[in-house]
């Protein structure tokens, strides 16, 4: 009972922070979910591997809600999510194959070390000035390969690299969010088919597979509606605070999982 109720919070937190800030949840989930199958006595070794998977099917739902709620406030650049998407597939093959090739202790310092610097980020008052850049679709097709490879190993939905690219192309921070959002849809699906695919032939842990699927289920079911919530909020809001309250719960579990 309590594994669930862990599940339901998560999904709370990461349904805001996707309708929020951009951003899948993936940062909160992937420390989280490690925690609790190392608490559940699963196979040491495929812990952070089972962790990424999960986290990555789990952003599928809070993908599509959040991109549903920013679409019916015009925040989503169709267009530029269509080209992205072409090349986000082929870096996720990338990254899926690369979780199966590295040591669980090299993916836990990778993680731990780039949510700790999330976090750290998360403090900076510090407006960020971006150099624009001109968009075109074959340049667009190489990020979004880039943008794929780069989330997957990391377990999140490409927001924390999707959203500052955007605004190089000159998009307004909402929409740059909301197109974030969408991305996120094609790489967690794209992650998603490729695990499945991947543990068909090779698995890490025949016993329960590469994706925890009571997870999925109930992260996924929790973060729907607080998706919506987290949307709307991003149009209201001064998400200053919030940021740094997310930033403190992620450089806490970073620090976790680095001396764990």
């Amino acid at each position: 009972m309590f594994e669930i109720a862990l599940f339901i919070v998560v999904g709370i937190f990461a349904g805001i922070l996707a309708g929020l800030l951009g951003v899948g949840g993936g940062s909160i989930i992937v420390p989280t979910l490690f925690f609790v199958f190392s608490w559940l006595n699963f196979p040491d070794a495929t812990n952070i591997q089972m962790a990424i998977a999960t986290s990555l099917a789990c952003i599928v739902i809070t993908s599509i809600s959040s991109t549903i709620s920013h679409n019916k406030k015009d925040g989503v650049r169709w267009d530029v999510f269509i080209v992205l998407s072409i090349g986000i597939p082929m870096g996720a093959f990338i990254g899926v194959n690369f979780i199966y090739l590295v040591s669980d202790l090299l993916l836990k310092l990778i993680i731990a070390v780039f949510i700790i610097y999330v976090g750290i980020s998360s403090f900076s008052n510090k407006k960020s000035e971006f150099i624009e850049i001109k968009s075109s679709a074959p340049k667009n097709i190489v990020v979004g390969s880039i943008i794929g490879l780069l989330s997957i190993p990391l377990g999140i939905g490409g927001g924390s690299f999707c959203v500052p690219y955007l605004r190089m192309l000159g998009f307004d921070i909402r929409r740059a969010i909301g197109t974030s959002a969408a991305c996120g849809i094609t790489i967690s699906i794209a992650s998603t088919i490729l695990f499945l695919l991947k543990d068909s032939l090779d698995s890490l842990n025949p016993n329960l597979g590469i994706i925890y699927w009571p997870a999925v289920f109930w992260i996924s079911m929790s973060s729907v509606f607080f998706t919506r919530v987290g949307a709307n909020m991003s149009y209201r809001i001064n998400e200053e605070l919030l940021k740094k309250i997310f930033g403190a719960v992620i450089i806490l579990l970073g620090i976790l999982l680095f001396i764990n």
